[in-house]
Order: C-alpha cells, then sequence, then structure tokens
C-alpha cells in the first residue's frame, strides 16, 4: 500500500514573494538537525513522490507526498522529525498533516 502524506506550513504575516522564498525560510530554520539532507536522501532514493505548491494570499506552503509505506513509517518514528516541527515552530511557522492510506 501506499502512504498520502500532506504538510502545510504557514508563517503569518511573513510575507514572501513566492515558493522559493517560503522554502528557503523553512530550510534554514530547520537546517538545525538536518532535516533537510534527510528528506533529499529519502526522495534521491525513490521513498516517496512530491509536489509543493505555494499560496502568496496565505503564505502557506502544501507538501504533498506518495511514499511508499514501509518508508513512511520509517520516516514517522524518526526523532529528526519531531525535533524539526519543535523548531519551525519556535520560528514561528504552522504545521498541519494529514494521512491517508491510497
Amino acid at each position: 500500500m501506499a502512504i498520502k502524506q500532506i504538510v502545510t506550513y504557514s508563517k503569518a504575516g511573513a510575507g514572501f514573494t513566492d515558493i522559493q522564498e517560503a522554502l528557503d525560510s523553512i530550510n534554514i530554520v530547520a537546517a538545525s538537525g538536518d532535516p533537510t539532507r534527510n528528506m533529499q536522501v529519502r526522495r534521491d532514493n525513490g521513498e516517496f513522490e512530491a509536489t509543493v505548491s505555494f499560496d502568496v494570499a496565505s503564505q502557506t506552503i502544501t507538501v504533498t507526498r506518495n511514499w511508499i509505506e514501509l518508508y513512511y513509517n520509517e520516516h514517522k518514528a524518526s526523532q529528526t522529525r519531531v525535533d524539526t516541527k519543535a523548531v519551525l515552530q519556535e520560528a514561528g511557522w504552522t504545521m498541519s498533516e494529514t494521512v491517508e492510506t491510497v
């Protein structure tokens, strides 16, 4: 089975003008635990496919990942994932996640 994960990130009053600027901001904040590298390695290894969108008006990034279930479960158990969420929240980001089996 596959897992569809949708993660949204928003930051009130941020004023980002495009998706790259918003992603750069997230990656800089999250870099303390090196989760960006972790996700890049997972993507490069074919563990998931992702699409990313950005809504300028709401300053919201939406990341949709279609995972191989085994790899999603490994990611879900990762301490880096928990640490990343805390670091982003401390920097003013709001995150939400939905997950479904597809």
